[in-house]
């Protein structure tokens, strides 16, 4: 790799890559508590690749300074500043500067923020390791990060009942029914945890489970769900009849089909992984992470990603998975697991 290549993963080997490897690292222990714990953990959380280059090619490019520009030009709002960067890491630069120019900023302050977001960014590597399964509670915790709540928690609860419905309301652009109820349910809190909670969840996986086959469609699964893979169908019988997940990720011919379903569900999420033609492999999550892209680079070995590559897959020490990834900035063609449909 390029002396300038940069590995990105979850903080805790940071140290490791960069005296190792003697390359550039997204963050380590000693910035474990900057924004880039936020915008890893989105970029591992969310289902929508292009959103998940867009984040690495910010932080490649400049960190976090894009964000640090639109603060300070949108007078230190920082729900407005995240509402505008979220959208133009999704565009191309062209697209992100006219976006950029109709929220107000000049040419001037629109190149200065897109050279932190739309740079031509450098070599880059993402590291998607074992250990980060146990570790999914919490950096799904910062990813899915709750701005407005985080505010409302430390503001607008200290508040008197009216005037925190008027905060809501002006801020956010809260109806008076939303702002009355989120008031009311603030008040109820009596935690720091609780309140921690509820600004945001902490999504983590729940293992695997086999399928197989137990006729031309149905899979039968270990947990008892059953699954058809020609409609999609995940259902189990329990005790109030037919129940579903409340999502389920399929691994189709070229990507991933995602299904919410309707009806009785549960509050879990299944990733469905062919192992072969008779048999079929699970993950347990919670919804959140159905499909994500760290379901998609640890166990699907990047099937159905486009800038993401697989480059290298080893077992640690203590024979647990590793698997290295290079980006492909261009994005020109999808990896397709052939194994799975052989």
């Amino acid at each position: 790799s390029s002396e300038n290549a940069i590995i990105t993963s979850w903080w805790d080997f940071g140290h490791h890559f960069k005296s190792i490897a003697e390359r550039p690292v997204t963050f380590d222990g000693t910035t474990q508590t900057a924004p880039a714990a936020h915008w890893v953990g989105k970029l591992l959380m969310t289902s929508d690749e292009l959103q998940a280059m867009g984040i690495l090619r910010m932080l490649d490019c400049g960190q976090t300074k894009a964000y640090d520009e639109l603060y300070k030009i949108y007078d230190k709002n920082p729900h407005k500043s995240l509402k505008i960067l979220n959208e133009i890491i999704l565009l191309d630069r062209k697209k992100a500067g006219k976006r950029l120019a109709e929220n107000g900023l000049t040419q001037k302050q629109a190149d200065e923020v897109l050279s932190y977001t739309h740079c031509n960014p450098p070599e880059a590597y993402f590291i998607a390791s074992e250990d980060m399964i146990g570790k999914s509670g919490v950096w799904s915790h910062f990813g899915s990060w709750n701005f407005e709540r985080a505010d409302i928690w430390q503001n607008a609860r200290k508040m008197p009942e009216e005037k925190a419905i008027d905060y809501m309301m002006k801020k956010f652009n809260y109806t008076m029914e939303k702002a009355e109820n989120t008031y009311f349910e603030v008040q109820a809190i009596t935690s720091d945890s609780e309140a921690n909670s509820w600004v945001a969840p902490w999504p983590g996986y729940g293992g695997t489970v086999s399928c197989s086959k137990n006729n031309e469609e149905i899979y039968a699964c270990s947990n008892g769900f059953q699954i058809n893979l020609s409609n999609y169908d995940v259902f189990g019988i329990g005790q109030q009849g037919i129940v579903s997940p409340r999502i389920a990720a399929f691994t189709t011919d070229d990507g991933l089909f995602r299904k919410e379903f309707n009806g009785t569900t549960i509050d879990i999420g299944v990733t469905i992984i062919p192992k072969n033609e008779n048999d079929l492999e699970v993950i347990m999550s919670s919804p959140q992470l159905v499909g994500s892209m760290f379901t998609r680079m640890f166990y699907m070995q990047g099937h159905g990603l486009m800038y993401f590559k697989l480059f290298n897959h080893q077992r640690g020490l203590t024979g647990t998975d590793i698997y290295v990834y290079k980006v492909d900035w261009e994005g020109k063609n999808a990896t397709i697991v052939e194994e799975y449909f052989n």
